[in-house]
C-alpha cells in the first residue's frame, strides 16, 4: 500500500513510520522536515500542492498536531 503520515516527523508518527515501513511505501510528512512538506493550517493551496506532487495513495495516518511530552508530576 502507498501511505502517507503526516506529522511523520514527531514523536507519535516517527513510530507508526517505523511499524509501517516494513510492509507498505510510506511517506513521512511534516511542516519542517520530511519526504515531503505541508503546512495544514491556514493552507489549503499547500495540502493541494502535496497531493498534486505524491499522486493517489492508498492510506492517509494523520498524526500531525503540537504537544509537548513532559514529565507526570
Amino acid at each position: 500500500m502507498k501511505v502517507i503520515v503526516t506529522g511523520g516527523t514527531g514523536t507519535t508518527g516517527k513510530v507508526v513510520i517505523k511499524l509501517l515501513k516494513k510492509d507498505h511505501d510510506v511517506t513521512k510528512v511534516g511542516y519542517r522536515d520530511g519526504d515531503q512538506r505541508v503546512d495544514i493550517s491556514p493552507s489549503k493551496e499547500s495540502i493541494q500542492s502535496l497531493f498534486e506532487e505524491i499522486g493517489k495513495v492508498d492510506a492517509i495516518i494523520y498524526t500531525t498536531g503540537l504537544a509537548n511530552f513532559g514529565n507526570f508530576k
